[in-house]
């Protein structure tokens, strides 16, 4: 099997990534970027069969929070594709590599309608500092892994406003 990806750009090595999820299947979205640079992105959750009803949801939130940081920074998302791989059992909650994002699937996915008020919280807090690093960390980022903290500490302290409120507004804006 041959596959062709596009140039990367230079990154950091700690922020590349590669997953190997050939039996997992995508729900993803396009929007069109701010008008900085007026390109598509497509947000995409890559997920085990079966999960399809939650992983919708989740493509919204990615969708949404990137929004919310290009028009906040002034600075438009520099790929061309973010995708989320929600895996089981993953060890971590989340590990922002540069346009690859890699989340234990029960922290990002749930089911819209049917799920407790607090798992969707969890999922959008989850995302959005994720997401932010794609900003704080990725395209900035350290030299070495001795100044890594830095990226955390940045989102940690609330120097990045949230995009929990916005998203939140939005969607009660939405539903009315």
């Amino acid at each position: 099997m041959v596959d062709t990806f596009l140039d990367t750009p230079p990154m950091s090595p700690y922020l590349f990534a590669f997953a190997l999820a050939s039996d997992f299947v995508r729900a993803s979205n396009r929007h069109t970027l701010n008008p900085l640079d007026e390109e598509d992105l497509r947000v995409a959750v890559w997920h085990r069969p079966g999960l399809e009803d939650y992983a919708g949801a989740t493509v919204d939130i990615g969708t949404a929070v990137v929004q919310f940081y290009e028009e906040y920074l002034g600075a438009a998302y520099p790929l061309g594709k973010l995708d989320f791989v929600a895996f089981p059992d993953f060890s971590i909650v989340g590990m922002e590599n540069w346009g690859l994002i890699t989340y234990d699937e029960k922290k990002i996915l749930f089911d819209a309608v049917e799920s407790a008020e607090m798992s969707r919280d969890e999922a959008l807090h989850i995302v959005a500092h994720e997401v932010a690093h794609q900003w704080f960390g990725d395209l900035v980022t350290t030299g070495d892994f001795g100044a890594v903290w830095l990226n955390e500490g940045k989102l940690i302290y609330k120097d990045v406003p949230s995009p929990v409120n916005w998203f939140f507004s939005k969607s009660r804006r939405m539903q009315q």
